[in-house]
């Protein structure tokens, strides 16, 4: 096993002093490698069954429409494992108001997916994206804030997404390690030597202390 796991699995085993943060509060629910940049057009129902479509309803999206639902475009396809329920995510995004073309926020978030933090269209829009890829969701406000105005999103707005998936990890480890942003990095081994000396250095004190009783009395 590669050391930089090794000393984060000793942290998890060794110390109750790191805490997990807890993931911020999303106000505004929101290039890389890839292995193709066909673009691909899915269409999603507000119960998330995809239908892949040899047309372009994301071109055709419905603003005010009841009955439309999640379209995805994907602009990049990422090379790394599809996303699924219970991985955390790390994610840039930016958000524009259709009717408009208004940008109303931008950034970096980490959620994990399937736990409800996000609306339901990034819930949706998230499921099967592959790490590494770009994607450009159209979300009705079924699937985004309904008609509840949200800061600078007015009610019964119809949303775009631009995100790229630039992390998805699974296992406690995994997302230790991408909370904290551990690896093989400096702040790994920093965080690890501390925590060797602070766990064996007592010990190795007592061991040399005992010696040194041991040759003195002798």
């Amino acid at each position: 096993m590669a050391l930089h796991k090794l000393i984060v699995l000793a942290i998890l085993t060794s110390t109750n002093a790191l805490v997990m943060p807890t993931t911020r509060s999303i106000a505004f629910l929101p290039k890389s490698r890839c292995t193709t940049t066909t673009t691909t057009h899915l269409s999603m129902g507000e119960d998330g069954t995809t239908t892949a479509t040899s047309s372009s309803p994301f071109d055709d999206y419905k603003m005010s429409d009841p009955t439309q639902g999640l379209e995805i475009k994907d602009v990049i396809v990422g090379d790394g494992e599809p996303a699924k329920d219970g991985d955390l995510l790390k994610v840039k995004y930016t958000g524009i108001i259709m009717a408009s073309g208004r940008q109303f926020d931008t950034g970096k978030i980490s959620f994990k997916l399937g736990d409800g933090e996000v609306i339901k269209g990034w819930e949706q829009g998230f499921s099967g994206m592959r790490e590494g890829g770009t994607r450009t969701l159209r979300i009705p406000p079924a699937l985004a804030y309904g008609e509840m105005a949200v800061g600078d999103i007015p009610g019964g707005a119809d949303l775009e997404f631009e995100m790229e998936l630039t992390q998805a990890t699974s296992g406690v480890v995994g997302q230790f390690m991408a909370t904290y942003d551990l690896g093989n990095n400096t702040r790994t081994y920093v965080l690890g030597s501390t925590l060797f000396f602070a766990v064996f250095l007592p010990q190795i004190a007592k061991v040399v202390t005992f010696i040194f009783n041991s040759v003195s009395s002798a």
